[in-house]
């Protein structure tokens, strides 16, 4: 009886030798044939072949539009570009790329950092608080608008904010515009917004629109180009009290902003414009917001438009 014993399971062993041997010679088969299923060479094989690798067609995903706004110069224009930043916020259109040109770098700069209409408008009443007793372009207004910028900006640089931003800034030594895109953030907007400032580096915001061209944000990435002018050519000032900014960066006429190419312009109606008062940020941002709605559709129509020309 033992001895029929030792040989069952002698027999047996055996058996499951040549099994395992077939089995392993199988999947090499197949591994070399190039076959779906997947050979451990380990004792787990026994069990079976892996299971079957899923090779389903990747589907190419469709891309959005790169959209740039340009936020102009001037303290009342920049301040209204708020409004149109909560216009897009509230219909969650991104914005993929911000210029900005003397108060417009300081808008775009916020609003890169806290990518947030109403963080910024928070930020910029605590400014105009400072600012109210202030002339503008006097010292201590400098000196108000450099301990604001270091507030926000010590230690930043543009390339590590959390949208790409883009300060332009006119040499004029060597006659031309860079499209400043690196460096430290405190000392760009100086550049921009401090009187003296700009001397000691021999730099300028360019505040006229010919410097500035559609062609060159498109070269840096953008596909659809944006440029805000909810105040239009001229505006008036019906009286002056609470805050007074006063105009010192010159109106922008059309006939510039035609020279510079932008394909969409966010504008008003009208040519000209009433402000019942200069000082109240939050006039100048109804104001934007409120032009920003009658440009949406189109805006919409363009975004569109660039999707069905640019995905298969």
């Amino acid at each position: 009886m033992f001895k029929y014993f030792l040989l069952c399971l002698l027999s047996l062993s055996l058996f499951s030798c040549s099994v395992l041997k077939k089995r392993k010679a199988l999947n090499s088969e197949v591994n070399n044939a190039g076959g779906i299923f997947i050979s451990t060479d380990g004792e787990d094989d026994i069990y079976g072949p892996a299971a079957p690798i899923d090779h389903e067609e990747v589907v190419p995903t469709k891309r959005e539009p790169l959209v740039s706004l340009v936020c102009p110069p001037g303290l009342l224009r920049a301040v209204s570009c708020l409004g149109v930043l909560k216009g897009m916020e509230r219909e969650h259109k991104k914005v993929n790329m911000l210029v900005g040109v003397e108060f417009g770098a300081l808008i775009s700069a916020l609003y890169s950092k806290y990518k947030k209409a109403s963080v910024v408008e928070w930020h910029l009443f605590s400014l105009g608080q400072e600012l109210k007793d202030e002339k503008a372009r006097s010292k201590n207004w400098d000196k108000k608008i450099k301990k604001f910028i270091l507030k926000h900006f010590e230690g930043s640089r543009l390339e590590q904010l959390g949208i790409p931003l883009i300060l332009p800034l006119y040499s004029k030594q060597q006659e031309q515009v860079f499209y400043v895109k690196k460096g430290d953030v405190v000392t760009i907007l100086n550049s921009h917004l401090v009187s003296d400032f700009p001397d000691k580096l021999n730099v300028f915001p360019p505040m006229e629109l010919e410097f500035l061209s559609e062609e060159e944000m498109t070269n840096r990435g953008a596909d659809i180009v944006v440029y805000i002018d909810v105040l239009g050519e001229k505006f008036n000032l019906k009286w002056h009290s609470g805050l007074i900014w006063g105009i010192y960066s010159g109106f922008i006429s059309r006939s510039s902003l035609e020279k510079t190419g932008f394909s969409f312009v966010i504008k008003p109606a009208t040519e000209s414009i009433a402000i019942d008062d200069a000082g109240k940020i939050v006039e100048l941002i109804n104001l934007g917001e409120k032009i920003y709605k009658t440009s949406s559709i189109e805006l919409e129509q363009k975004l569109n438009l660039w999707k069905e020309e640019n995905n298969p």
